[in-house]
């Protein structure tokens, strides 16, 4: 923000990709803590710790973010065709924030109830500590049930209308999903939509709910076929040398920036 001049139409979804990256280590301490937790329960404790920090520096922002994607398509519109799988990007952060958030809660109550190992106040007896030892255990349990269902419910808002968005420009551009139109950024179409069916799952695991065992998978064999039509279009494309597709080098003779330049005086455009 210091180096560069935003307005309201340079404000876009990849915006997420850096922030998306602290919320899956926030969500992968989770399962790191949880391996652990039978071999070494206080270590698996500080990991739990440092995950809710984690994901308490990814979570929050991502929200911002998202909220400033989404006035920037009120106010401006939807981006070009070829930057559609964007739309998915804020599935991400709700999707992995739901599954670590949960899965958080859960190895929190494991390590109480099977381990003695919590968060806890200052015992005034061993009676009492271990009564707080479990209290506090199931109120983050259930915290981190409540929160992943929010972050789940505002997943399946924008899981339904970035569908309905691509499924609508598909029927009215039937070669949007040719070889021609595909490039790398179409990545974009597995991760969001991968990590809300493991929140989808992880969900339907700690509630027992057969909706949610529906929905997770059938998201789950969505992304296997996406997947699936991804990398046999990237390896083909690849080896054709066009997956990268990059229109900012035009601005440069032969289409190749130099090696090394200076940074341009304030009030001059660079190079």
């Amino acid at each position: 923000m210091s180096r560069q001049k935003h307005t309201i139409e340079t404000i876009t979804a990849p915006l997420l990709l850096p922030i998306v990256s602290t919320v899956v280590g926030g969500a992968s301490g989770g399962i790191i803590a949880k391996a652990l937790s039978p071999f070494d329960p206080t270590l698996a404790r500080s990991i739990v710790i440092v995950s809710y920090v984690v994901l308490g520096t990814g979570i929050p922002i991502a929200m911002f973010f998202t909220t400033l994607w989404l006035y920037r398509t009120a106010i401006v519109g939807l981006p070009a065709p070829g930057a559609l799988p964007s739309l998915f990007l804020p599935l991400g952060p709700c999707g992995q924030g739901a599954f670590g958030l949960v899965l958080l809660g859960h190895v929190v109550r494991d390590l109480a109830y099977t381990h003695q190992v919590g968060f806890t106040i200052a015992p005034t007896s061993a009676a009492s500590h271990a009564d707080s030892l479990l209290r506090v255990a199931d109120a983050v349990y259930a915290a981190g049930l409540v929160s992943g269902l929010l972050l789940w419910g505002l997943g399946l808002v924008w899981y339904a209308l970035a569908m309905t968005i691509t499924i609508d420009h598909a029927f009215r551009n039937r070669s949007y999903f040719s070889y021609t139109t595909f490039s790398i950024g179409w990545t974009a179409y597995t991760f969001p939509i991968g990590v809300w069916a493991t929140a989808s799952t992880q969900l339907a695991k700690e509630l027992d709910s057969p909706a949610f065992k529906i929905i997770g998978t059938v998201v789950s064999l969505q992304v296997v076929l996406q997947w699936g039509y991804v990398f046999v279009m990237a390896c083909w494309k690849g080896w054709h040398g066009a997956i990268f597709v990059a229109p900012e080098l035009s601005e440069w003779e032969g289409g190749r920036p130099p090696l090394r330049w200076s940074r341009p005086k304030q009030g001059t455009n660079p190079v």
